[in-house]
């Protein structure tokens, strides 16, 4: 491989990091939001919304061959994983799963 090659190869890898980087700090922020809605049922869809929205963010980026799907399993898993670990967040689990479960079935080429 010439240098150049290697370059372009680096440059292509430090993309990719950022790529995966903003993805990361996206889930975050998604995951952070406070739940400002009043209502269980509110609260029910909210958090829904989050999981289903992480999921479909996450088939849009691999369709678009930003990131592996792999990548998008493994972090979907890890994200509803960490939800599943936080106590306050046990009342919505089932609306966290079936938000996931909703972008994975829309989106069978990546999950």
């Amino acid at each position: 491989m010439c240098s150049d090659e290697l370059v372009l190869t680096l440059l292509e890898m430090v993309r990719l990091a950022k790529m995966k980087a903003l993805v990361l700090l996206g889930a975050l922020l998604i995951s952070m939001a406070p739940a400002e809605a009043q209502s269980n049922e509110a609260k029910f869809y909210y958090w829904n919304g989050v999981a289903y929205t992480a999921g479909n963010l996450l088939c849009g980026l691999t369709k678009a061959g930003k990131i592996d799907k792999g990548y998008a399993r493994e972090l979907l898993s890890g994200i509803i994983q960490s939800y599943s670990e936080d106590p306050s967040l046990a009342p919505y689990m089932s609306a966290i799963n079936q938000g996931s479960k909703s972008a994975k079935d829309e989106c069978p080429e990546v999950y």
